[in-house]
């Protein structure tokens, strides 16, 4: 018998990533008030899809309380639904994207902390957050992986389907930008050496999107007026 009963971890690390949730959202950063707000940050997609996916389960681990015993073969069917939906997010979403947000932004920390996350965010941002939103990613799923059995999709439907949902995000994304014109946008190459100040604005004169080179890091995760305020 396991020290933790699986059901229990489970619950503590969906709670945990409310609780991540919640104090990031509290955090005072204008970058939150523009366009894209906190979804243009693709840890925090990482975040909302790991708690979507800890919620599943444990949706799954009460189901099966509930139905213990139970005869209902419509019960049974819907379970079986809910078993498959974990089965294909921790495939396609939790662990691909979560693995990605970790080794990425570690090895971008490591070779140059400001393409990825300047000095200038541990002004507003807890150093246990930081570990929240960018370490216990891995571990939490790891942790899911070798206490649940997972039947996988095949591998060409859970390439094709992480493809498309990768395709789909982005052009989203770029097509939005002229709701507001006042901020930059990631685009390609944003956060990689030699591209790390490259966003997508909009000109208010044309309706036209352009890339440009002037923006740095700081100006993307903060704004200006942060960024005039942490200097002070």
């Amino acid at each position: 018998m396991a020290l933790i009963p699986s059901q229990v971890l489970r619950v503590a690390i969906l709670l945990s990533y409310f609780s991540i949730l919640c104090h990031y959202k509290a955090l005072d950063m204008p970058a939150h008030q523009t366009y894209g707000g906190s979804w243009k940050f693709l840890t925090f997609i990482d975040l909302v899809i790991q708690a979507v996916f800890f919620g599943v389960c444990v949706l799954i681990d009460v189901s099966s309380l509930l139905t213990k015993g139970s005869d209902s073969r419509e019960q049974e069917r819907q379970l079986r639904k809910l078993i498959g939906l974990r089965d294909w997010m921790m495939a396609v979403l939790a662990f691909p994207v979560g693995a990605f947000v970790v080794f990425t932004f570690w090895s971008l920390y490591l070779y140059d902390r400001e393409l990825v996350y300047p000095r200038l965010l541990d002004n507003f941002i807890p150093q246990w957050l930081n570990h929240g939103m960018h370490t216990t990613v891995l571990p939490f799923i790891i942790i899911e992986m070798r206490t649940t059995h997972h039947r996988y999709p095949s591998r060409s439907w859970g390439l094709a389907a992480g493809v498309l949902l990768r395709r789909g995000i982005h052009p989203l994304d770029v097509l939005g930008a002229p709701c507001d014109r006042r901020v930059g946008v990631p685009g390609a190459g944003a956060h990689h050496p030699g591209g790390s100040s490259r966003l997508l604005q909009c000109d208010d004169r044309r309706d036209l999107c352009f890339l440009h080179t002037r923006r740095n890091p700081q100006q993307l995760h903060l704004g200006p007026a942060t960024h005039r305020k942490g200097q002070r």
